[in-house]
């Protein structure tokens, strides 16, 4: 993940991802993150739908 990179909720997975189909929006990456990395550092807000 890149920094400014936006964030989505995979509640299949229970995770943050970049993919955006079939997940919520919730915020955007803070820091870069390295694929084997665990974490990432990330700004939660509410954000508009796509088009809003």
């Amino acid at each position: 993940m890149t920094a400014g990179a936006r964030l989505f909720w995979d509640n299949a997975n229970r995770r943050l991802t970049t993919t955006a189909t079939g997940n919520f929006q919730v915020g955007i990456a803070t820091a870069a993150a390295l694929a084997a990395d665990t974490t990432v550092r990330a700004m939660l807000a509410r954000v508009p739908a796509s088009g809003a």
